[in-house]
């Protein structure tokens, strides 16, 4: 399936929100730090430096990924949701690719992620880009108990 991946722009965030409170509905429950994140990517995402990008099939907005900027070359890859309807096609791989594309060309220098261990797709794919399984640390939600990093540094 062929879909265009594209940039932000402040129209598109309530398919932001919708896509992401859809996911975390369906297997978790929106915290507080989700709704502010969703309810003002500006804020929360684009103005520290990190970047949204959009999957887009035909005219519809299937899928998204949000890659906020930690500070010293550090990114974290969060609120990525592909619509139930598109899942399974790889539109989540699509969107990684290009946010690891995009990153690369920013020179970051690591990619940090928290996930839950019962998302074992997920998991999956974020292990098919190189991820790690790494130590714990405070970056995480209250509902995440898994924790991966890829080094973007040449070797």
């Amino acid at each position: 399936m062929k879909v265009e991946i594209i940039e932000y722009k402040p129209e598109y965030q309530k398919h932001f929100q919708a896509l992401n409170e859809q996911w975390i509905n369906h297997y978790f429950k929106l915290e507080p730090y989700d709704i502010d994140v969703l309810t003002n990517p500006e804020k929360y995402i684009i103005k520290n430096g990190g970047f949204i990008l959009f999957a887009k099939f035909l005219k519809q907005i299937v899928g998204c990924i949000a890659m906020s900027y930690n500070g010293y070359g550090i990114y974290e890859l969060n609120k990525m949701a592909v619509d139930v309807v598109f899942r399974n096609r790889g539109i989540g791989k699509e969107l990684i690719e290009t946010a690891l594309e995009r990153l690369k060309e920013k020179r970051a220098v690591k990619v940090v992620l928290a996930s839950q261990k019962g998302l074992k797709s997920a998991i999956h794919l974020y292990e098919s880009f190189g991820f790690e399984h790494a130590t714990f640390t405070q970056l995480a939600h209250s509902r995440s108990d898994v924790y991966m990093e890829l080094n973007l540094k040449p070797k």
